[in-house]
This record gives C-alpha cells, structure tokens and sequence, in this order.
C-alpha cells in the first residue's frame, strides 16, 4: 500500500488492513506527539522517509511493538535519521576542513544509530540505503545496551533541567494564597494628648515664677 504525500498524521486507520506486509508512507506528517503505529503483524516492508519524526528511541521502541517480523525499513529524510550528505566542492581549504570534520561526526552518528535500530528491530535486513552486514549486527549486539543507557541518562539530565527551568519560570516571592484567618499588621500615627508630664521644660520653672 502506497500512502506517500498525503499529510498523514494519524495511522489509526491501518489497524483494519492487518493482512499488509508493505507499507510506503514518505511524505506525510507523521511526528513523535501526533504519529501511534498500529500493529501490523504481518508488516515486512516500512517506508517513512521524508517526514517529521524526531525522537529516534521513542520511534525504535514504536516499530519494535507493532511491528514483529519487519525487515525492511527507510527513515531517510527524518530527524531521527542523521544521515545527511555534506558537500566538500569549496577551494577553501579551511572550509574543506570543516566539511570532512562534520561529515565524519554524521558519519559516526549515523553508525549509532544504525547499531541501535538493529538491536532493537533483530529481524531488520535492511536499513534505509544500504543491507545490514554481519559485523553491524555483531556490533550492535555488543553496543546496544550501552547506547540505550547514553540515551536514559540524556532523558533523566533532560527532565531535570525541565523541571529547574519551570521552577525559575514561575516563581514569585508573594504567597500565592492568602489566609484571611491569620490577623494583619498594620501601621499607623497613633493619636496622644500632651498632658504636661515629662517636659524637659519644666525642671527650669521655679516655684515663685508659679
């Protein structure tokens, strides 16, 4: 089933066709908040390039669940997938510099994130343009475990700092209710009539003066 350039973003709809074993989807708007994958469990074929999907670990966990036997699998053009290519025709030799630097950094993240799809989707024979090798699978058996510890610790630091900025955001040093049973300070001039008592005037006052 073809649904490429449709501006999908549910999938709800595909639980009633659970017979599919290809499903082409690129161009759509399926996203991490809006996109649930149904469960298709005769599934083999999954082409989501080109749309808006973003958190790779939560998209992995997602495809794993609803997709039991899936061997065949493209993320191209998503944020979740860092494979990008880098153009390196500049004469600058510094600017050249650069782009090999960066294009080796993707390079290596694009290797993670291979080695986590495969350990995680053990039936994957294929992933986005190329076949899964034996030595990524060895790998990604070794590594997998530690890749999904790297991304529970950035999830928890991510949390925290969330949960800092929010505190910072609303806080306020008034109270945020007010208890009408507790009694009120209030200040004010306090009246007094003079009576003569305690002026320093009087010590020079002598009786015949009287």
């Amino acid at each position: 089933m073809d649904l490429s350039k449709n501006r999908f973003r549910s999938l709800e709809f595909l639980k009633h066709f659970p017979d599919l074993d290809e499903l082409i989807l690129d161009e759509n708007d399926l996203d991490d908040m809006h996109t649930i994958f149904p469960k298709l469990p005769k599934l083999k074929t999954l082409m989501l390039n080109k749309n808006r999907l973003q958190d790779v670990y939560k998209l992995v966990d997602q495809l794993h669940s609803a997709f039991p036997i899936l061997e065949y699998l493209s993320l191209l053009g998503n944020e979740a997938c860092p494979y990008q290519i880098i153009p390196t025709t500049s004469t600058s030799s510094s600017t050249q510099d650069t782009s090999i630097y960066a294009q080796n950094r993707v390079e290596e993240e694009y290797k993670r994130y291979r080695h986590l799809l495969i350990f995680r989707i053990s039936t994957l024979k294929f992933l986005d343009a190329s076949e899964i090798s034996p030595n990524e699978r060895q790998v990604a058996t070794q590594l997998g475990d530690i890749l999904y510890s790297i991304a529970e610790t950035k999830q928890i630091q991510s949390d925290s700092n969330d949960k800092k900025k929010e505190k910072k955001e609303f806080y306020t040093p008034l109270p945020t209710t007010i208890d009408d049973s507790k009694h009120r300070i209030q200040m004010r001039k306090k009246q007094r009539d003079y009576d003569g008592k305690g002026s320093q005037g009087n010590k020079f006052v002598q009786d015949k003066d009287l």
